[in-house]
């Protein structure tokens, strides 16, 4: 029964909002490709110390194109749906938080730290240039960021309440038919009442 429902819910079966949160992931990943190319300031700031967030932006990106590249090739598997598109985005997302409560200054010496969280905040997530002299990204860069992993969230919990709609409606038309096809043995069942 499996092999056949795997049939049923081959790739045009897949509810469309799973694919457009892997091309939002494929964007997410773009932006962090993009942040970890031109921002000077990932790699020494003030020209002095290598941060930490170099490598994180990298690993992150790396991440990002992981989960996309699943939201496309394989959205019928549930598990990793969800892995990919609910639960990275709130890690993500969270990880976003953090490092603004930190005051960007997660396994960075002290000098590079920002004097408020404001802002840190500031300068993520609104490309402020008051405490770097220089914001290298465009400054919405991490707003847009935020936007994109939100929408991905909410196409991946529509993708997979629809999925599994079509799914468990599928299952007892399945068991309807395979009824039909293997129907009692009329002429067994009439000579045993012939006894």
């Amino acid at each position: 029964m499996s092999a056949n429902l795997d049939q049923v819910t081959g790739f045009l079966k897949v509810p469309i909002p799973i694919y457009v949160a892997g091309t939002l992931m494929f964007l997410v990943f773009a932006l962090n490709l993009y942040v970890g190319l031109v921002d000077r300031n990932l790699f020494f700031p003030p020209n002095t110390v290598e941060t930490p967030h170099y490598y994180f932006n990298w690993v992150i990106a790396i991440i990002d194109i992981v989960s996309s590249g699943i939201l496309f090739l394989k959205p019928t598997k549930k598990q990793l749906v969800v892995l990919s598109g609910i639960v990275w985005p709130f890690v993500y997302i969270g990880a976003i938080a953090i490092d603004i409560e930190s005051k960007l200054c997660i396994g960075a010496p002290s000098s590079t730290c920002f004097p408020t969280i404001s802002a840190a905040e500031n300068y993520l997530l609104f490309g402020s240039t008051s405490y770097m002299a220089v914001v290298y990204f465009w400054q919405y860069t991490f707003t847009l960021i935020l936007v994109l992993l939100v929408a991905v969230l909410a196409f991946s919990l529509v993708g997979l309440y629809l999925f599994n709609k079509t799914k468990s409606s599928i299952i007892p038309n399945m068991n309807q038919k395979k009824s039909e096809q293997n129907p009692p043995d009329k002429v067994k069942s009439g000579n045993e009442d012939s006894k």
